[in-house]
């Protein structure tokens, strides 16, 4: 098969569904292009453009079934007439050399045609090159992606230690809290029992204090446990995680 210009016969742009009139009659005009108008892959790659353009992905498998194109060569040829509008062909490259690099990146495609262009490349040596270049693309991404992971990494990690330090600052500021309520407790217990002010308080009502005060302290027992016993299991939670 001869390599076709890159000026095409017929230039059927996307948004030019309409000329066709209907589906069949787009069909119609796509098989016209077999036997020696094939070999002008700019105006079939149109020609696919403009049925995708009009009725969509459906008509890209009902082209590949009437003219016998593989699903390969329609995605390629589609991709590389979307990419390369009429303004952007370069009329010294085939088409071939446009579609090697029409998957790139936009400014990696231009740049690649420019060293074509200027080095009078073969589609075998831009096509080597295309690879290369998509290899490194990936390699480049792929490296900035881990870098931006890295980075994230660390920035949790910081948050982490800076959540770890706070947690830290407030249990020991509530275990003062504790500490310091608990020893009021004790200090006014030990208040009335050193005082004498209760001397005057006998049978029954000095029972119901002695009652009082130890069931006072048996509930504050009580409550320091339960919440032992929550931060044992958050506790565990966090290790498990």
């Amino acid at each position: 098969m001869t390599e076709p210009a890159a000026t095409p016969i017929r230039v059927a742009e996307p948004e030019s569904g309409a000329d066709y009139g209907t589906r069949a009659d787009w069909i119609a005009a796509g098989l016209s292009l077999s036997g020696s108008a094939s070999e002008q892959s700019w105006a079939f790659a149109d020609w696919l453009a403009t049925g995708h353009s009009a009725w969509g992905k459906d008509a890209m498998t009902e082209a590949a079934a009437a003219t016998g194109a593989s699903p390969g060569k329609i995605r390629h040829y589609l991709k590389t007439s979307t990419v390369y509008p009429q303004s952007r062909r370069r009329l010294t490259l085939t088409f071939s050399h446009h579609m090697e690099a029409a998957f790139l990146p936009e400014g990696e495609r231009e740049q690649l045609l420019d060293r074509a262009e200027a080095g009078e490349w073969s589609r075998a040596e831009i096509r080597a090159a295309a690879r290369e270049a998509s290899k490194d693309g990936k390699l480049k991404r792929q490296a900035a992606e881990i870098r931006a992971l890295k980075r994230a990494l660390k920035a949790a990690q910081a948050n982490a230690l800076d959540t770890t330090r706070q947690a830290r600052s407030r249990l020991y500021a509530e275990r003062r809290v504790i500490r310091e309520a608990a020893g009021r407790s004790a200090d006014l217990v030990e208040e009335l029992a050193d005082s004498g002010a209760l001397d005057d308080l006998h049978g029954n009502a000095r029972r119901a204090l002695v009652k009082a005060l130890q069931q006072s302290g048996q509930a504050m027992a009580a409550e320091v446990n339960k919440a032992l016993a929550r931060m044992k299991a958050a506790s565990e939670r966090i290790e498990q995680a």
